[in-house]
């Protein structure tokens, strides 16, 4: 499994968007997400379930970089990712319905 956190900067800022991403990426099945967590513009965490599927996302998941690279060229929203631990994924998978303590921005 590869975990991903990904900053989500939209171009018309909307409280139902999410600003980032949590993934859990099955490199093994084509990299679709088994496992995903949003966090919103208020903090509050929601875990994305897809009841009755193996996978949470209809395509697959890119990696951090290839993200990284398609962002400098998807205007106007932009998106950061990096890789993150088990751990750190599993830490926020817990969260569900909490508020977020973390940064809502990248900082580098």
């Amino acid at each position: 499994m590869e975990y991903l956190k990904c900053f989500w900067y939209h171009s018309h800022p909307n409280k139902d968007a999410a600003v980032i991403l949590f993934y859990e990426v099955d490199e093994t099945e084509e990299r679709y997400a088994r496992r995903l967590v949003e966090v919103f513009s208020d903090r509050h965490i929601k875990q994305v379930d897809n009841e009755g599927f193996e996978f949470v996302t209809e395509a697959p998941v890119p990696t951090a970089e290839e993200i990284n690279n398609m962002s400098l060229q998807n205007e106007p929203d932009q998106f950061y990712a990096l890789n993150i631990t088990k751990e750190e994924f599993e830490q926020i998978w817990a969260m569900d319905g909490q508020r977020y303590t973390g940064n809502l921005v990248y900082y580098q």
